[in-house]
């Protein structure tokens, strides 16, 4: 059997950070376990040294499970590493480094769980999507849909990001928005000849800081929230700034439209403002009695012999555009990471997680065998 912590370290040691990304390479290294194992594995560039892998495993005779990660990380941070970012160093149960927890200790353990799996249960009908540059957008995913590799039949989509083990049903959406602000340009000493756009985009991120999304609450998400997230203005500290710019967060709701939320927050901030799309991922919705939500909850109640929390995600995950591109089947979040740890200094995850998500996925696709 596959080892998901010697997996974990393999992939945590291929540098992925996006931007670039660079995860042709990852993609190479996990077709080349996929295949021999039967999978028909189909590599997608996205760009330079860039790629996604859709891998299938069936006759297509019924309606698949997809597993789906990614394969790129986040940037390393400007405080220094204690440890090897890429090392995959182990002390005690925590594994560190760059991605173990988001998420290449998922995809280690999605793999090595499928390519058991089919060997016990040949009948399975599975889709694995391995996308790159999940983390600023789910641009992977969105190509994979656009260009038709998304095309089969999928009955349930289990997502490998970090939740400690617990499953989220569905997710928030996000949508990124750049607010830009213009002036005119003028010599510092004369302030007065010129508009000075910082001061402009001052105001208006206090007026952002105020907006009320409303009093609608989901069971499992919560109330959407508001985030200005970056700023900038300003060229040289002798000139009147004639360009500033802010990025508002918004996470959302199912029941809201990206494009009325756009159009609410540009009429909020005025025509002053030029409102800019960054990401625009609508949320996720899961019927927590949905029967293989119900079964998959079961066998994780009877496994840790207490009730599990009916939760969703605040994230954003590739379901967002996978849940769309296959008609809305039941998805659920399950991963071994630590939420808590992902995109933070010194990353890291628990050994003992990865084994027990490898028992967990196990026992789903076992079951998902039996339909």
């Amino acid at each position: 059997m596959l080892d998901p912590l010697a997996l974990t370290q393999a992939l945590v040691a291929q540098k992925s950070i996006n931007p670039p990304g660079d995860e042709a390479p990852i993609a190479q290294y996990l077709k080349g376990i996929l295949e021999p194992a039967g999978f028909s594995c189909q590599v997608v560039t996205l760009g330079e040294n860039r790629a996604s892998l859709v891998a299938r495993f069936g006759a297509g005779n019924k309606p698949a499970l997809c597993l789906t990660g990614h394969m790129d990380t986040v940037p390393l941070g400007q405080a220094p590493w204690s440890r090897d970012p890429f090392g995959g160093q182990v002390e005690g149960d925590r594994l560190y480094g760059r991605g173990t927890s988001d998420m290449k200790g998922g995809l280690a353990v999605m793999v090595c769980s499928v390519v058991e799996a089919i060997k016990r249960h040949p009948q399975l009908e599975l889709v694995l999507v391995i996308t790159s540059d999940e983390e600023v957008g789910c641009q992977g995913a969105k190509l994979l849909w656009e260009q038709g590799h998304l095309d089969q039949k999928v009955g349930a989509i289990l997502v490998c990001e970090p939740t400690g083990n617990l499953p989220d049903l569905g997710h928030k959406g996000s949508l990124w928005l750049e607010a830009i602000c213009r002036g005119v340009t003028a010599h510092g000493s004369t302030p007065e000849l010129g508009v000075n756009a910082v001061y402009l985009a001052a105001q208006k991120i206090l007026v952002a800081k105020d907006l009320d999304l409303g009093p609608e609450r989901h069971e499992l998400y919560g109330r959407p929230t508001l985030n200005v997230g970056s700023f900038k203005g300003g060229l040289n500290i002798n000139s009147v700034p004639d360009k500033a710019s802010f990025t508002l967060d918004i996470r959302t709701l199912p029941s809201m439209s990206h494009q009325a939320v756009k159009d609410w927050v540009q009429q909020a901030l005025g025509p002053e403002v030029e409102l800019r799309w960054i990401i625009d991922a609508e949320a996720v919705e899961v019927d927590p009695k949905d029967p293989w939500i119900e079964e998959c909850l079961g066998l994780l109640q009877a496994r840790n012999q207490e009730p599990v929390p009916q939760r969703g995600g605040v994230y954003v995950t590739d379901a967002s555009v996978l849940w769309r591109a296959y008609d809305r089947p039941p998805v659920m979040v399950l991963g071994p990471g630590d939420f808590s740890e992902a995109h933070k200094t010194d990353e890291s995850c628990s050994v003992s997680k990865l084994y027990e998500a490898q028992e967990i996925y196990l026992e789903i696709l076992e079951r998902w065998a039996r339909r």
